[in-house]
């Protein structure tokens, strides 16, 4: 068999032909994983659509806080009401703060401006609610707390479930 230029270069031409098409695949398919993993946020938590957590916008947050406090607090409906609200100013308030932490970089004053958010939460709690609604409240805190201390300390030490 006689070896020619042609013989040699065809079967190397189509090959590389092959990978190059291969390459193509791979960039497009890489492209269109990273955006839609981007999109959704994926990466955190087990909460959103591609496995990000889901950021919850004020009003949302509110009610399902409100929610929550009406079933383990008994609420009534002028109780519920004035909760809401209280809720939604704190929501918001924090959005507020968190925005402007992050743009001045400065995640303590977060810290700073969410205490007195709370503080005045809680004194707004004091009005709406009877001593022993404000008592169970405070309990329910304290342990949801004691609850988040625990989550934490499980993922610092790199066993436990994400939520």
């Amino acid at each position: 068999m006689k070896l020619n230029r042609s013989s040699i270069i065809g079967p190397a031409t189509a090959t590389f032909r092959q990978m190059g098409r291969f390459l193509v695949m791979t960039l497009v398919i890489t492209l269109l994983t990273s955006t839609a993993f981007a999109q959704f946020g994926g990466g955190g938590g087990q909460r959103g659509p591609g496995g990000g957590r889901e950021q919850m916008d004020p009003e949302k947050m509110a009610s399902r806080t409100t929610e929550r406090m009406k079933e383990r607090l008994k609420l009534n409906e002028n109780q519920e009401a004035s909760v809401q609200a209280l809720n939604l100013e704190r929501f918001l308030s924090m959005k507020e703060t968190y925005k402007k932490a992050m743009d001045a970089g400065d995640m303590s004053l977060m810290r700073e401006e969410a205490m007195k958010s709370e503080a005045k939460f809680e004194e707004g709690l004091k009005v709406v609610l009877n001593a022993t609604q404000f008592k169970d409240y405070t309990a329910w805190k304290e342990e949801q707390m004691k609850q988040r201390q625990e989550r934490m300390q499980q993922r610092q030490m790199g066993g436990g479930q994400m939520e």
